[in-house]
């Protein structure tokens, strides 16, 4: 790329954890960055901290007219996106046996981590498409393979995106575009407080002494797979902890 074809990557979900981690990695790395989320105090700290130029977009995921209108009004050079990663959900409702489960919070996770993940996939896949160059990553979870008790809806949305990943892929094929899906086992971010209701105490119990995944982690997975040779895809990319492993579910050392 020259000056005037900066690489862009937009990533959602950009305000904490492993969208947070993985702006900070491509921004070391120089690329420009469309961020999306819904606190704005975050992207604008985010913005005027990460030392390259920074699009922000203060909006929900799930918001279709929204996000319609926030990806078809993006400026230059923030509209040629060449990498996407769908990072934004949640594991809202997982506290509870399905039986027992809130259905509208069940319904809000669907909304976020597949709903959303259809929307800014088909936003962006034909400027992709058209310039001839693209990777779209997919946050996916080891836990679709690995169910747990309360895993329930949110290991279902995860299968969802593997399959979409593979499908994809599929359409894809001559056009340029990658399709990938990064798996983790458990990462130390908000997402695992607000699953845990900030129990700190909790999180430590569950975690004993194990060494947790941490968002750069992932991050650094995510710039492997979007730096592989035109030959070569990362179809799906399992990270797990060193202390943990399937027995048949995970175990934690």
């Amino acid at each position: 790329m020259t000056d005037k074809q900066p690489r862009v990557a937009l990533i959602t979900g950009a305000t904490a954890g492993i969208g947070a981690g993985t702006a900070k990695k491509f921004a070391d790395e120089g690329w420009h960055l469309v961020l999306t989320g819904r606190r704005e105090n975050r992207l604008k700290q985010a913005q005027e901290s990460l030392g390259v130029p920074v699009h922000t977009i203060v909006a929900d995921v799930t918001d279709v007219p929204a996000m319609t209108e926030a990806f078809g009004a993006l400026p230059a050079p923030f509209d040629a996106v060449e990498v996407l990663v769908n990072n934004a959900g949640h594991g809202i409702g997982t506290d509870a046996k399905f039986q027992d489960a809130n259905l509208e919070q069940l319904h809000t996770m669907v909304e976020a981590n597949i709903n959303a993940v259809l929307t800014c996939t088909r936003l962006l896949l034909p400027g992709m498409i058209e310039r001839g160059r693209g990777h779209i990553i997919n946050l996916g979870s080891i836990f679709h393979r690995y169910p747990y008790p309360m895993s329930h809806v949110y290991n279902s949305t995860k299968a969802f995106v593997e399959n979409l990943t593979q499908g994809l892929r599929a359409d894809l094929l001559g056009t340029n575009v990658k399709v990938s899906t990064v798996e983790p086992g458990l990462v130390l971010t908000e997402f695992v407080e607000r699953r845990f209701h900030s129990d700190m105490e909790l999180i430590k119990k569950r975690l004993g002494d194990a060494d947790g995944l941490l968002p750069e982690d992932i991050a650094e997975c995510i710039w492997f797979c979007v730096n592989t040779p035109r030959r070569m895809t990362v179809s799906r990319l399992e990270v797990v902890m060193t202390d943990q492993a399937p027995a048949p579910n995970l175990v934690i050392n």
